[in-house]
């Protein structure tokens, strides 16, 4: 785990998800915009924001920064995907194998 900011506190717990599947991840500066790199299948890679799904809607909004750089990278055709539950790694997982992320 990173050792600097403080993680959302289901990060590890999707992280290790994502690697029990076959993925990798690395944990990113907090100031930077998203949470985590991932490597997707072809030598792909993703970003992906990690937000606590138990916390109200409110607190689960992107920061400006993390908007910001959510908007620059997905018009270059990174994905930029925001994970607030096991259910949204595994569809990425699933996204992945199907071939609809790349």
């Amino acid at each position: 785990m990173r050792s600097y900011g403080k993680p959302d506190a289901n990060a590890a717990a999707l992280v290790e998800l994502w690697r029990r599947n076959g993925g990798e991840a690395w944990y990113m500066p907090p100031d930077i915009g998203y949470d985590l790199i991932v490597a997707l299948p072809g030598g792909n890679l993703g970003i992906v924001e990690i937000k606590d799904g138990s916390l109200p809607p409110s607190k689960r909004q992107l920061t400006p920064n993390e908007q910001a750089q959510r908007e620059k990278l997905q018009a270059r055709g990174v994905p930029y995907t925001v994970w607030e539950c096991a259910a949204d790694v595994l569809r990425m997982i699933a996204e992945v194998r199907s071939g609809a992320v790349r």
